[in-house]
Parts: structure tokens; sequence; C-alpha cells
């Protein structure tokens, strides 16, 4: 009842500052189409809608909005994004929206030109493999979205759209471009592109190889590319990428190394000297997207298929040998097919109906050799081959009526687990049936360019192939394969978004989500570590607020604030009733604040951009208790663009004024300083990167 109480004090506060803000914004010059709100998007079902009205907290990034933000990586942009929580340890990239995702999990869906990129054991998404260079618009759904997106959608959705074949001025196009940055950084990225008739043709290759800040020397040479051919109402499109990719992962320090030398990749803890993993990974994406919307009918679908082959290799050093390690040989093969159909019906002058039909399948396909090279152990414990069938159906509705709309969709899931040992000693199945997801959302354009929404959503997550083998292997209740439920996810959403105009835009959401059965490490009196359990119920809730405009012809600004209130409604663990407790890992608030000043632009001696970003995060705890809290940090990126006719130059640092921060990787909530079982990642220092390129 509390947390009732404060989330409906919450959204009364929001709907009175939307009216404060509309009403002191309502005198100011209309230009609603240069808005991030007038951007459209194309939803999963094929139906095209501009984010104003969308009953959903979405934020976009246009390729300007990529180009100008000075960001390194892909996943680096998104994680500073006020909402998507950045988890990464490592080298690798975890994300979570809203504080939801559970550890060793994936957290949003993401789809890479409609290509689900989450995969493998742990459901992880290979965010790292997608050049930022190559990125033409990312969008990032907050709102659960199961009717729409489908399976696995409850934890948020993330959409990439690499730089695609579209119609040009001129038939053939090529740009060329190169980078050198701290660390012994180096970058280098072409494409071309070619228009003739009704086909576009479009290729992008890039590589990239850098010591890294704890000196990981990673690797990475991709290509990607799409044929589209345009006919009257619609299109179809291919879409293809490989990524080649090296990286050590540096391992987690003891808190006293990290803070005395964070730029190190290995220490010695007594025994051994722990050394930085590594990992050669292989990932080929294949895609078929076809769209139709002509004569008030809608076709849409998808057709793909993505391959991942990794070899991961644990090292430790003894005496100078490596000794005790052991490596992974991984292949994991992903085909998944989704068909949306619909119509577009006219009920009078100011009411329409669009109604839409789809399923979806996929199919998982992961097979897992272990090898002890410097031992005589056997590997017979790590020997696997699994799979994962996933299919659904769903119905969409959406009805608009004058200033009135009401969206409304039902979704039917199938999920099955399977996982067996090579040699036959243990096998395991889990199955999902008949759970049912749905999403109802009534909305009112209460003045113009608004939309004044209220969205209901009830979806469910299930465990990856890594719980199921983990838990099979260790077999000990309440983390048995049996034990194992779906999360469930129910979610409400206020929210307000106004184009007011050129110079000031807004979109303001109120959120409550209440999470059912949440996944958990498992540990046991002794802090042995004994698989992943249903835990219990969490909930999650705040505000999120996004603000956008352009002054003046030379100054554009975008701001973005978000409170998470993620705790513990029920949460019993080893004795300890931790009931109303904070989810460690998660600040209770984010923002992001941008400027770009065009001191000059499309004048006879070029062009020139100025951005500035700063991003932050507040406090976090580590532990199940909050006795043990992470600082609260901010960053300040910049990017300073010349451009002349074909050529182009910049100046780009991450991290300006060189920020210190650690992430402690704390699953058993013990004193980092003292304990054995908490490892510290220092994060990136200030990153310079100098470079050009060159448009044909």
């Amino acid at each position: 009842m509390l947390y009732a109480k404060k989330w409906l004090f919450r959204c009364a506060c929001l709907l009175s500052v939307s009216v404060l803000l509309t009403h002191t914004a309502m005198a100011q010059e209309e230009n609603p189409n240069d808005t991030v709100l007038g951007t459209v998007i194309v939803t999963e079902t094929g139906k095209k809608a501009k984010i104003l009205d969308t009953n959903a907290s979405i934020t976009v990034l246009t390729e300007k909005d990529i180009k100008n933000s000075g960001q390194t990586s892909t996943a680096s942009l998104i994680t500073s994004i006020p909402g998507v929580v950045n988890q990464k340890t490592s080298s690798k990239t975890y994300m979570s929206v809203r504080g939801t995702r559970p550890g060793s999990a994936g957290g949003p869906a993401i789809y890479v030109d409609g290509i689900p990129l989450n995969g493998g054991m742990y459901d992880y998404s290979k965010i790292d493999t997608i050049p930022i260079d190559t990125v033409g618009k990312i969008e990032i759904l907050k709102s659960p979205s199961p009717a729409i997106y489908g399976i696995n959608a409850s934890r948020g959705v993330i959409l990439i759209t690499t730089k695609r074949a579209k119609k040009q001025d001129k038939t053939f196009g090529a740009k060329i471009s190169g980078e050198y940055g701290s660390w012994n950084t180096v970058k280098g990225s072409a494409s071309v592109s070619l228009s003739l008739g009704n086909f576009d043709f479009r290729l992008n290759g890039s590589g990239f190889k850098s010591d890294g800040y704890r000196h990981t020397d990673d690797k990475m040479k991709t290509a990607d590319g799409s044929l589209k051919y345009s006919f009257n109402g619609g299109s179809v499109e291919y879409t293809c990428g490989i990524s080649d990719t090296y990286a050590k992962y540096a391992p987690g320090l003891p808190d006293s190394v990290a803070k005395s030398d964070p730029r190190t990749n290995h220490y010695y803890n007594g025994t051994y000297e722990v050394i930085p993993n590594d990992t050669d990974s292989l990932v080929i994406r294949n895609g078929l997207n076809f769209n139709y919307d002509k004569n008030n009918w809608l076709l849409n679908s998808y057709l793909n298929y993505i391959r991942e082959d990794e070899k991961y290799k644990y090292l430790k050093s003894k005496n100078n040998a490596l000794s005790g390690v052991y490596y992974y040989d991984r292949k994991d093969q992903q085909y998944s097919y989704k068909l949306n159909g619909g119509r577009r019906i006219t009920l009078g002058e100011t009411a329409v109906d669009t109604v839409t039909i789809g399923g979806d399948i996929r199919y998982q396909d992961f097979e897992q050799e272990k090898y002890y090279p410097y031992t005589t152990t056997t590997g017979a414990d790590g020997d696997l081959t699994a799979y994962r069938k996933m299919l659904g159906f769903n119905v969409n509705n959406d009805l608009a009526i004058n200033i009135f709309r009401l969206e409304t969709g039902l979704r039917s899931n199938y999920a099955k687990l399977h996982a067996e040992r090579k040699d036959g000693t243990k096998s395991c199945s889990k199955e999902y049936k008949n759970d049912m997801e749905w999403n109802i959302s009534p909305s009112v354009s209460i003045i113009e360019n608004s939309n004044l929404f209220v969205n209901y959503s009830h979806s469910k997550v299930y465990p990856n192939l890594y719980f199921l083998d983990t838990n099979m292997e260790k077999d000990t209740s309440p983390a048995t394969v049996d034990d194992l439920k779906a999360e469930t996810s129910d979610s409400v959403e206020l929210g307000f978004k106004h184009q007011v105009s050129r110079a000031f835009n807004y979109s303001i959401v109120g959120y409550r989500t209440k999470i059912k059965d949440k996944m958990l490490y498992y540990y046991d009196s002794s802090n042995s570590w004994k698989g992943f359990f249903n835990a219990g119920t969490s909930i999650h809730q705040g505000i999120e607020l996004e603000i956008d405009g352009r002054i003046m012809n030379f100054i554009g600004y975008r701001i973005g604030f978000s409170t998470i209130d993620a705790e513990w409604d029920e949460f019993v663990y080893k004795g300890t009733d931790y009931s109303g407790k904070k989810l460690n890992y998660v600040p209770t608030y984010e923002y992001r604040a941008g400027i770009d000043i065009h001191p000059f632009e499309n004048t006879s001696y070029g062009s020139m951009i100025i951005a500035v970003d700063i991003h932050g995060f507040s406090k976090q705890y580590e532990d199940y208790d909050n006795t043990m809290k992470m600082d609260p940090a901010y960053f300040v990126d910049t990017k300073i663009t010349y451009s002349y006719k074909a050529v182009e130059a910049f100046i780009s640092c991450t991290n300006l004024f060189n920020k210190k921060w650690i992430r402690y990787y704390n699953n058993t909530g013990t004193d980092h300083s003292l304990s054995t079982f908490v490892d510290a990642y220092p994060s990136d220092g200030r990153y310079i990167g100098i470079g050009a390129s060159l448009k044909i």
C-alpha cells in the first residue's frame, strides 16, 4: 500500500509539472517537424508511428546524435542514456533497463536490423560486436512491449539500425574514415552505396584495435551490408554482417590493487598470478525483411539467422607457467522467423481501427566443449549440448477515435529448454506452456501535438541455458531445474508527451513495475555457489524526463533524467529478510545533458559543430544488506567536428576530466575489503581521439 501511495503521489506531481511546462511554453514559435518527438519509427508489426504518438517511454538517437556523441562504442553510448544502467565488468557490457536485469542473464532484448542479438548460454547481447561507426539509428524502449516485440521483451527493447541502403541524390557514393587515439587505439572504416532504379545497395567495413585502458589488446574486424528492392507499397531487404573480435578480459582486482594501480590487467593472489581471460569470437548474421503498406493492408516479416563461434580461455599462471586453466569452445546458432499482417479499417471521418495478427518462432542450438590443456583433468562437466525453442502468437489492436486512442495486445507463449552432457551422464528439460502476456493502453491528445497515456502490461522472462545447465549440475534445492520459474512482470506507466515548439519539447513518464519470482544467484550458508533460484518479488518505480530543442539556429540541447527506486518487496535469503532493501547495482537516479553549438554552418568556409555531453549517476549498493556503497560519478564527453565540402575532421574526448570510479562485483554481500569473493573493476580513464573522413 505504501508503494502505491508513493507512486500515485509521483504521478500527480508528474501531471502538475506537465501542465506547468505546457502553459509556459505555448507561446513559442511552432515547428513540430524539427523535434525528436516528430521522429518516425517502425514497430515490429510494420506500423509506422511518430514517437509522439507511441504510448511508451522511448529514447531515439539519430545518425546525427550518434555522430556528435563523442562516444567510442555503441554500448557506451546506449548506457549513457538515463534509465539504462551500465553493469559492465571487465571488457563485456551488460545493461539493465530500470534495474530489472538479474546476474548472469540478459537484460533488454536487443535487435540489429531486426536480427536478435541475445544468445549463447547467458542470453547476453553481442552489442560489443556492433561498431558505432556503422550505426545509423538507435531506439531504446524502456516500456515492456511483450505483445509487439515478442518473447523476453519485458526488460526493455533496444533496436539498432545500421547505416542502410537508401535513395541517393547521386547514383554512387563512398566514404572512408580513420581515427587514432589513446591507448594506441586505431580505427578505420569505409563504405560504398549505390542506387539503380528500384535497387539500393550499401556495404560497410571497419577495423579496430587498441591496447585498452587495462591493456586488453582488443581487436575487431567487421563487414555489413544491405540490398533493398523497393516497389509500389513496400520493399524487400536483405541484410548481413560478420564480426571477428578478439579481446582479453581483464580480471576483477582486489580493492587495494584497484585503487593503487587501476590500469593493471593482472595480480598475484598468493598462489596464482590471475591474468586476463582470452576470448576469440566470430559472429555471422543474416536477415531477410519484407514490408508492405498499401491500400490499408499491412504485412511485415523477418527471417533471420545468427551464428557465433567463440573460444574462451580462463587463464592463471603459477611460476610463470600456465596451470589450472581451462578452455571453452562454444558454438551457438539461432534461427528466427516473424510474420505480422493487418489492416486499417476506416470507421468514420475521425475513427480508424488497425488490427494486426502474427506469430514468431525462435530456435537456438548450443554446443560447448571444455578442455584442460595443462592438466590431466577431463572436461566432461563442461561438455554440453543444449537447445531452446520459443514461439508465440499475438493479436494487436489500435483504435483511434478523434483525440482518443486505445491500444491493446495479447500474446501466448511456449518455451522449452533442454541440456545434456555429451557423455550421457546428465540431462534435463524445462517447459513453459500457455503463458499469456498482454498490454492495454488508452491515450488522449488533450492539446495540439500532445499525448497523455496510461500503459499497463503483463509479461514474462524465461531462464537461460546457463541457469538450466548450472542447476542440472549442482541440483540443490531451492535451485534445481524443477524449481526454475519464469519471472512475471506487471508494469503500469503514466506519461505525457508534447511537441511545443522547435525550441522546447518534452516527454515525462512515471512507471511502476512489480517483478515476481525474480531470478538470482543462490549461495548456501558457507557462501558456496549452488545455482540460481527465484528469490522473491521486487518493485521498480520512478520518473523519466526527456527535453530537447534548438533554441536558436546555432544552439541545440537535450536533457534526460531518470529515477530508479528498485526495492525488494519480498526477499528472504539465508535466514535474513531483505524486504524493503534496495536492489544492488542499481543507482537511484541517472542523468544526461548535452548541448550542440554550431558556430557556423553551411558557409563558404565550411561547417563546425561543438558537442558537449555530461552523464552520471547516484550512489548504488554492492550488497543485499545496503551497507556498502559504490560512489556516485559523472563523466563529460566532447567532440569538435569541422567539415569542408567532402572532407571532415574531428577531435573527440570521453571522460574529459579523467574521473576514477570502481564497480564492485559482489554476489555474497561480504565486505569487499576482506573477501576473496568480491572483484573490483575500475572504469576507463580519459580517451582522446583524432580522426578524419572523406566522402566521394
